[in-house]
C-alpha cells in the first residue's frame, strides 16, 4: 500500500504534479505556443514570401509539420492525461517526434533562399530552439521514464511496454 519512501500508493497514483504539467504542457501551451508563434509572425512571413520565393515553401512545409506535430502534441497529452493503455508510450514516441521535428525546422530555412549574410543569424537562432528542444526533450523523456507517479499510474502498460523493448 505504500512506495518505499512511506508515500501512500494513492496519492501518487493519478494525473497530478509534473504528470499534469506535463499533460498540460501538450494538450494546451505547446500548441498555444505554436499557433500564436504563427499568428505573431505572419505579416513578416507575408513580406518574406515576395522577397524570397523558397520561404514560401520552407514556411509551408514547417507549417504543415508543425500542425501534424500539434495534432500529435494534443494526442499525447490526452492519452496521458484520460491514462489510456500505452499513453506513456505514446508520449515517447510525440517526444521523439518533436525531436526529430525539431532537427528539420532547425535546417529548412538554409533550403529559403535566403541571403547568405543571414546565415549567422539563422545558426543563432535555429542552435538556441533546437538547444531548447533538445532540453524539452531530455527532461519529460526522462521524467515517464523514472517517475514513481508514472508507474504508478500506468504500471501495466510499462510492464508490457519493458517486457516488449527486452525482446528487441
Amino acid at each position: 500500500m505504500t512506495e518505499s519512501n512511506n508515500e501512500p500508493l494513492f496519492q501518487i497514483k493519478s494525473v497530478g504534479g509534473w504528470l499534469l504539467l506535463l499533460c498540460l504542457a501538450l494538450t494546451v501551451f505547446s500548441p498555444l505556443r505554436t499557433l500564436i508563434t504563427y499568428v505573431i509572425s505572419s505579416e513578416d512571413n507575408l513580406r518574406l514570401f515576395d522577397l524570397y520565393p523558397g520561404w514560401k515553401v520552407v514556411f509551408y512545409i514547417d507549417a504543415s509539420l508543425s500542425v501534424l506535430l500539434m495534432i500529435m502534441s494534443i494526442r499525447a497529452g490526452l492519452a496521458l492525461w484520460t491514462i489510456k493503455p500505452k499513453a506513456v508510450q505514446i508520449a515517447k514516441n510525440y517526444l521523439l517526434l518533436y525531436l526529430g521535428y525539431s532537427i528539420i525546422a532547425s535546417i529548412l530555412p538554409f533550403f529559403a533562399g535566403l541571403p547568405s549574410s543571414s546565415n549567422n543569424l539563422i545558426v543563432q537562432e535555429m542552435a538556441k530552439g533546437f538547444f531548447q528542444s533538445l532540453i524539452f526533450f531530455i527532461v519529460w523523456y526522462k521524467y515517464l521514464s523514472v517517475s514513481k507517479r508514472v508507474k504508478a499510474t500506468y504500471g501495466s502498460d510499462l510492464i508490457s511496454e519493458e517486457s516488449n523493448n527486452v525482446i528487441l
